[in-house]
């Protein structure tokens, strides 16, 4: 994994494996880009993007996060397809 940026602006590369529910293990890489002001003990607005690419998938997730629903709470959407 490498990471260039501070704690709400960064750009991560991601890599590792994903467990199927079929039992399968397969190996994935993720892309992923966090934006948001980085005000010290103020709630926090960020938002980003990742793109993944898997063995047979390969699609994109869109979130946007705030910080009074907790550190790590964020709603998004993405899309995906087989390869």
């Amino acid at each position: 994994m490498g990471r260039v940026g501070g704690e709400s602006n960064n750009l991560k590369y991601i890599t590792g494996v994903e467990a199927l529910t079929t039992g399968e293990v397969m190996p994935i890489s993720m892309l992923k880009v966090n934006a948001g002001p980085e005000i010290p003990d103020v709630l926090g607005v960020s938002g980003g993007g990742d793109i993944y690419h898997s063995c047979d998938e390969a699609g994109f997730y869109l979130h946007f996060g705030l910080d009074a629903f907790g550190e790590h709470a964020a709603f998004g959407f993405g899309f995906g397809m087989k390869l």
